[in-house]
């Protein structure tokens, strides 16, 4: 008759605690492999920054410059500059064009009659294009520009791949801050931009144009977001929010359910 030792019974016993140790193990693995293919799908990240820390770190940079221009970080992102000076302030990441996005900024135009007063904000590139007045550099872009050189009403143009157009005249400006906001949709990469007169949290309708950016060569590079311009234009609470890839978002919630499952056991 067979019989089972008690050294045999601590042998099994040590057995089965490294097979139930190699399968946590496993699990781990695969809970982090989740989370972090989650995390980095992409570089895009979602923010808020109104300056309160007086910088604009630690997501924006300034890029290169047009002319001789000086900024502000104390409160706000203020370009104090004289005419044809240029100076832009992008994000740290590159690589939005792979996702949904709304991104939103209010701009103070102090001298709303001024035709070096022009705002930029969109999607491309931070450095100044010396070539052409120092407006943003023009390969692979898709911008709104807010020109208010046309009395006290100004006028809105759109960029893409440096080529622009007037899309709005005389747009009734009357005060001196208003909202601007870009939507991106990753998958038809159509870029369409909003207007809020006077910056009262409502963007008109009448004043809304969609940019076609299926064609510029975005990539994870190139696609980096900004707002810039010069002459006394000032930029604050920018706010950036990304849409996860559905893929990265499923596989983010089957690590969540996987985590909840093995706090459970």
């Amino acid at each position: 008759m067979f019989r089972v030792t008690p050294k045999k019974l601590t042998q099994n016993k040590q057995l089965q605690n490294s097979h139930h140790k190699m399968k946590r193990n496993s699990l781990n693995l695969l809970i982090a492999a989740m989370v972090g293919l989650t995390l980095s799908s992409n570089g895009a990240t979602s923010f808020v920054e109104n300056f309160s820390d007086n910088s604009p770190s630690p997501n924006m940079l300034t890029g290169s410059v047009y002319g001789s221009p000086t900024t502000n970080f104390t409160g706000a992102f203020s370009i104090t500059s004289g005419d044809s000076n240029r100076i832009y302030l992008g994000t740290n990441d590159t690589d939005y064009s792979t996702v949904d996005f709304t991104f939103e900024a209010d701009v103070t135009i102090p001298n709303l009659g001024s035709p070096w007063s022009i705002a930029f904000l969109g999607m491309g590139s931070s450095n100044a294009n010396g070539g052409f007045y120092g407006e943003p550099a023009p390969d692979h872009s898709v911008i709104m520009a807010l020109r208010p050189d046309e009395g006290d009403n100004g006028n809105l143009t759109s960029r893409d791949n440096g080529g622009f157009n007037f899309i709005f005249d005389q747009i009734g400006l009357t005060t001196a801050t208003q909202g601007m906001r870009m939507d991106w949709n990753a998958t038809t990469k159509q870029a369409t931009f909003l207007f809020d007169v006077g910056n009262d949290g409502t963007y008109d309708p009448a004043l809304t144009f969609v940019v076609d950016g299926s064609d510029n060569g975005f990539d994870a590079t190139n696609s980096q977001l900004f707002v810039g311009g010069g002459n006394g234009t000032t930029f604050d609470n920018i706010s950036i929010t990304t849409v996860p890839e559905p893929t990265s978002a499923l596989l983010g919630s089957l690590g969540l359910f996987l985590i909840g499952a093995r706090r459970r056991r």
